[in-house]
């Protein structure tokens, strides 16, 4: 007989949560002093609501973000260009026309990154267990371009583990502060499911079964070095 004082399931939040309007008001034009006060009070809500009903795991909402990557606010090296990208995550989304990030320079991690701001503040004050999120090493193919990203690195597989290495050093860092549970989001093979954008990615010359065996090890091996528990 199952024991019914235990749970049968469990629950958390993936990591973001919807941004109140105040706080998307507050980034069009507020000062730095003035923005970071309303993220203070929408990341006290997004604990208060997680702790409210349950969750045994939180996150700070991803309230200091733009968008749940957040990549270009992390590191120096990449610019926004026109045309399309050499790594969609749909086919059908590839807009000639568009616009999109791309490593143009080595990447650096720059001076004000938020992870300085977000994760010790949720430690503060949490009173659960804690989580922080970040964008998977492969992830980040969608920044690569054949044609404008070569002047920076000899490949996009170079590229790569330059942001494996840095995203290697964040975890560190947070493993200092008291993290225990790090999560990688959004790896780059979970697009390829979709039989469309792989077709497409082997019609340009892409080797998608080597690209989908380096991306999986170098997302395995983000955390080597770090403690185990």
């Amino acid at each position: 007989m199952a024991d019914s004082s235990k749970p049968i399931a469990r629950a958390e939040t993936v990591g973001s949560l919807l941004q109140p309007d105040a706080l998307l008001e507050a980034r069009k034009g507020s000062d730095a002093a003035a923005l970071t006060a309303v993220e203070d009070a929408a990341v006290d809500e997004a604990i208060a609501l997680q702790e409210g009903v349950g969750l045994d795991v939180i996150t700070d909402g991803e309230m200091r973000r733009t968008s749940w990557a957040d990549t270009t606010r992390f590191i120096n090296g990449l610019e926004r260009r026109k045309g399309l990208r050499s790594y969609p995550t749909s086919a059908k989304a590839n807009n000639p026309d568009g616009e999109f990030a791309v490593v143009v320079n080595k990447i650096s991690l720059k001076e004000d990154h938020h992870v300085a701001e977000e994760y010790p503040y949720l430690k503060a004050r949490a009173k659960v267990r804690t989580k922080y999120t970040m964008a998977a090493p492969s992830y980040h193919r969608r920044y690569w371009s054949d044609t404008a990203s070569t002047d920076a690195y000899e490949n996009c597989e170079a590229f790569l583990t330059d942001v494996r290495d840095w995203l290697r050093g964040v975890a560190q860092w947070l493993v200092a502060q008291g993290c225990d549970y790090i999560q990688l989001d959004a790896p780059n093979y979970g697009s390829l499911c979709d039989p469309d954008t792989r077709s497409w990615h082997e019609s340009v010359g892409h080797d998608v079964d080597r690209e989908i065996a380096f991306d999986a090890a170098l997302d395995s091996s983000a955390f080597e070095g770090l403690p185990a528990n």
